[in-house]
């Protein structure tokens, strides 16, 4: 590949006319010369929509249909209409600015085994704000998405897992992906910009919302099918349920307090003398095993503390008008729970 490199950007699209136009206009925005717009209509029966994609068709812009097969389907048949070597699924209703492109790049362009590069993303619509995605960590990925699906992928890497599991309509399809570039022996990268925007639609109406509500279930499908994976990323001693299970939801806990920030703020004032005495929630970096570091977590004075507050009706009111009705899925856990943390 090289600086005339073409990426393709896919936008699947159902009954979504009202927002298609702007991720389209987007995509022609980007200050990459070599760029593509493939629009896919997964079976639309919205009559403004399907006027929108002819019009659009005429205007230049490659439109691919099908019957509606849902979301992993509609971005495989995009991405097979192409023969480009990178690509982006842009959903409809969502955009990218216009360096998206120019600035991913470089990551894949310098290291052949990077398969997916990702930055950033700004909420707007039914909520704003910002998600600062982490850095890229194979162990990490395995307790919780780390990025949006919009990011530029390599699409070698794309055709040698088979691309989007075509199984997985409720969800989590892009996180299945980037557990199946792992298992293949490609990285992610991250760009600590803010470059991707993602539509926040009213509580109830958005897929990410009907997801969450199914988390445990996808979850387990994500563990059936990278089962070698998660056994040898987590250290299981075999690849069966009572073998990886346990051992992810301490993983997935410990991950959930340790990367919440008023757990991190907690730490960082019970080092102070004397408090560290008195919270005792500093905790060591020994030979204890993960279990145990949970346990000692869960018993100090400051992760009782933060429980406290959280199940105070305060905070629920706080915390559901800042982050909507998903809330609950992310943050500190109560006593005793287990859960992996995805996007909110």
């Amino acid at each position: 590949m090289t600086t005339k490199t073409t990426v393709a950007v896919i936008i699947p699209c159902f009954n979504q006319g009202a927002y298609v136009r702007a991720a389209v206009a987007s995509v022609r925005q980007q200050d990459w010369p070599h760029v593509e717009c493939v629009v896919v209509d997964d079976g639309s029966t919205d009559p403004r929509t399907v006027r929108i994609l002819d019009e659009l068709g005429r205007e230049g812009i490659r439109l691919v249909r099908q019957e509606n097969r849902g979301l992993p389907a509609a971005r495989n048949a995009g991405v097979h209409s192409t023969e480009t070597p990178l690509f982006v699924c842009l959903d409809a209703d969502d955009r990218i600015a216009p360096t998206f492109i120019s600035r991913l790049l470089p990551s894949l362009l310098d290291n052949p085994r990077v398969g997916y590069c990702y930055c950033w993303t700004r909420f707007f619509g039914a909520r704003t704000g910002r998600w600062r995605c982490p850095e890229y960590d194979p162990k990490r990925l395995l307790l919780q998405n780390l990025s949006p699906a919009t990011a530029l992928v390599r699409r070698a890497a794309f055709d040698q897992v088979g691309g989007y599991r075509e199984t997985m309509i409720h969800g989590y399809e892009d996180w299945d992906l980037w557990l199946a570039f792992l298992a293949a022996g490609y990285a992610g990268a991250c760009v600590p910009e803010t470059l991707f925007l993602y539509r926040k639609q009213l509580p109830g109406r958005s897929m990410l919302h009907r997801t969450l509500r199914r988390h445990s279930q996808l979850v387990g499908e994500l563990v059936d099918h990278h089962r070698s994976l998660f056994a040898t990323q987590l250290g299981a001693p075999g690849e069966r349920d009572e073998e990886i299970l346990p051992l992810l939801s301490v993983e997935a806990e410990l991950n959930l307090i340790e990367t919440f920030g008023p757990w991190r703020f907690m730490q960082r004032v019970s080092s102070l003398p004397p408090l560290n005495r008195f919270w005792g929630a500093r905790q060591r970096r020994d030979d204890a095993s993960r279990a145990e570091r949970l346990a000692r977590i869960k018993r100090s004075p400051a992760y009782q503390l933060i429980v406290a507050v959280k199940s105070t009706p305060f905070y629920a009111l706080y915390a559901h008008r800042a982050h909507g009705p998903s809330w609950r899925h992310g943050g500190l856990p109560a006593p005793d729970s287990v859960a992996a943390r995805s996007k909110n």
